[in-house]
């Protein structure tokens, strides 16, 4: 399988791309569902209105970030709706397309050829990617932006003024949009361009520039300076004790903490969050063994398969979801095995992030399936290194049979 990934040329990837981009058309015409809406559509819904940035009948929102809706409104501003949703959904085949050319440049970049050619293939096969493109919410686009972002930052030459401060802009603007990619796209970024320091002040420069101006909104809409999504990280943590968002009942803590949550749920952003605050920290002291317990059973959870899918055996749900998870699993341990006689950095940093995003997640919530697929594109770095040789040598001596 080495030999046959050495001879693949970026030529062929970019033939792979145009395929997956049209079998995903041709998947959303004939067999998808129509597209899956929640938060995101809602909030377009109200831009459209000049309701301006709220959701449902609780006016002003931070429980998303600013871009998604505001593209979301555009498009069906113009095409109107529900036309408006299926040209996002074919804009997120694209971009989801994109992505296997991104993933071969991200790792030509970290110097890993084999590597890069076997993520590219992997994500090309990969059907939960496929399927999100008809869900109305931004994890494509952040992940496209990140890897993106990647190779800039990763690429050999140093980045220039404009393009540390590109830098910077991307890092902020995700750190808005996605909180966790954008706090360790943040701090990879500094540890980057920390030398010299006028390529870090410019970073700053351009990172500062979304989280002000969405905290100058907040202060204005809602009495609050919020950098990123603060609602969204308390009122997900205290739902997380709920009986009916819970992953067990040993994590429930009464049905009055219930009917508190779900009333504060529904009150006005700029009225709950205080209260939710106070209630989600309230929550976390009062119980710090139980709490630390329930973050590992979110970590094994991430990893699998949440329970609110639990008792689901649909064809679709199997072929989806349940036998990529189980089918990456495998190879992520074997490819990390191999892979670890070749580039043990490359294991050793791929891993961290993987356990810095398990744990961000775990600490507040793991309740949807979309949250694994922030990462998953990079844990087939890992997966891929089941295409290499059992050793450097043998790849030499493959090399040398074949000529």
């Amino acid at each position: 399988m080495w030999y046959l990934l050495s001879r693949l040329s970026p030529k062929h990837l970019t033939y792979l791309m145009v395929a997956h981009f049209l079998v995903g058309v041709l998947y959303h015409v004939f067999v998808a569902p129509p597209p899956h809406t929640a938060e995101d559509y809602n909030i377009a819904q109200h831009l459209i209105r000049g309701e301006g940035f709220s959701i449902y009948e609780r006016g002003p929102t931070s429980a998303k970030g600013p871009f998604y809706p505001s593209l979301l409104a555009v498009l069906l501003g113009l095409f109107g709706d529900p036309e408006g949703l299926w040209v996002m959904v074919f804009l997120q085949q694209a971009v989801c397309s994109l992505h296997i050319l991104l993933l071969y440049r991200l790792g030509v970049v970290w110097g890993e050829e084999t590597l890069a050619k076997g993520a590219a293939i992997l994500f090309a096969l990969h059907p939960s990617y496929l399927y999100s493109t008809g869900v109305i919410e931004n994890t494509l686009w952040a992940t496209a932006v990140a890897i993106g972002w990647g190779i800039l930052l990763f690429r050999r030459s140093s980045p220039t003024g404009k393009a540390g401060l590109l830098l910077g802009f991307l890092s902020g603007a995700m750190f808005t949009e996605k909180p966790a990619m954008g706090m360790l796209m943040t701090v990879l970024g500094l540890y980057r361009l920390r030398r010299p320091w006028g390529a870090a002040s410019r970073y700053l420069l351009g990172w500062v520039v979304i989280p002000l101006l969405w905290s100058v909104r907040g202060w204005l809409a809602m009495n609050e300076v919020s950098l990123t999504k603060n609602y969204a990280a308390f009122i997900g943590l205290c739902q997380s004790w709920t009986q009916e968002l819970s992953v067990s009942p040993r994590y429930t803590i009464s049905p009055e903490y219930d009917r508190i949550v779900d009333s504060l749920f529904h009150l006005p952003e700029k009225e709950a969050l205080p209260h939710l605050k106070r209630l989600a920290i309230q929550t976390i002291l009062e119980r710090p063994a139980l709490y630390f317990e329930r973050t590992i059973v979110h970590a094994l959870i991430y990893w699998t398969i949440p329970p609110r899918y639990h008792g689901n055996f649909s064809l679709k749900f199997i072929f989806v979801r349940l036998l990529p998870v189980a089918v990456l699993l495998v190879l992520l341990f074997v490819g990390a095995y191999r892979l670890w006689g070749y580039r043990r950095d490359m294991v050793i940093g791929i891993g961290l992030v993987l356990l810095y995003y398990t744990f961000f997640y775990s600490a507040i919530h793991t309740l949807n399936i979309r949250y694994k697929l922030e990462i998953e594109w990079l844990q087939l770095y890992l997966c891929a290194g089941v295409f290499l040789p059992k050793s450097p040598g043998a790849a030499s001596r493959t090399l040398a049979s074949r000529v």
